[in-house]
């Protein structure tokens, strides 16, 4: 769980497992100087969720059709925790939406048996730079290209066997202030196309 303050409102980062030790993750934004309060009080009112052992294959083949979104990776840089949460969650968001007829199991889940899916996907983010307001106001129409937000990250796809079948790198960079943080929706996207060509 972490809190962000920024000049109009505080970011509440929330990570969790279910039932299943699946993984969730959700950013809220609230009034500033409220997210550190909120923090203590879930904190405080926060019990943990019972062991589930993990079930065992239902077949040697494992379950058709489904894939296993892996943790997010970071390699080797500091990324703000509100970042790595909506990574993960606008693709999982993506992927069930564009391919309802495949089954998504979160990082974590034990309810599919270890080793039991199909595919693995797996996201590691290589690059990242947060945006400077400042300096795009500072630096005129330089502003377009100087200070703005920017990912870089790999994304990868595996067979149960571990072989890739996929992979690709993605860049993307936003410019807004309001839009700083939906660099990650817009790597989201592009996984989840280039996904669904894969695996029709």
């Amino acid at each position: 769980m972490g809190v962000v303050s920024q000049k109009w409102v505080d970011l509440l980062t929330v990570e969790y497992h279910d039932a299943h030790e699946g993984y969730h993750a959700a950013v809220f934004m609230l009034p500033t100087k409220e997210a550190a309060e909120i923090q203590q009080k879930i904190l405080a009112e926060t019990t943990p969720l019972p062991t589930v052992q993990p079930a065992a294959c239902r077949d040697a083949g494992g379950t058709p059709n489904s894939v296993l979104r892996a943790p997010v990776d970071v390699n080797g840089m500091v990324l703000p925790a509100e970042y790595r949460a909506l990574f993960y969650e606008q693709l999982m968001a993506d992927l069930q939406r564009t391919r309802p007829s495949d089954t998504w199991f979160r990082a974590g889940d034990t309810s599919a048996g270890p080793g039991c899916t199909a595919l693995t996907l797996r996201l590691t983010l290589v690059g990242f730079k947060k945006g400077n307001r400042a300096l795009r106001a500072s630096t005129g129409p330089l502003g377009m290209f100087l200070g703005t937000t920017k990912i870089s990250s790999a994304a990868e796809l595996d067979d149960r066997n571990g072989k890739v079948i996929w992979a690709a790198n993605l860049k993307q960079s936003k410019r807004g202030d309001s839009d700083s943080m939906n660099v990650t929706q817009s790597i989201a996207d592009a996984i989840s196309k280039r996904i669904g060509k894969v695996m029709d």
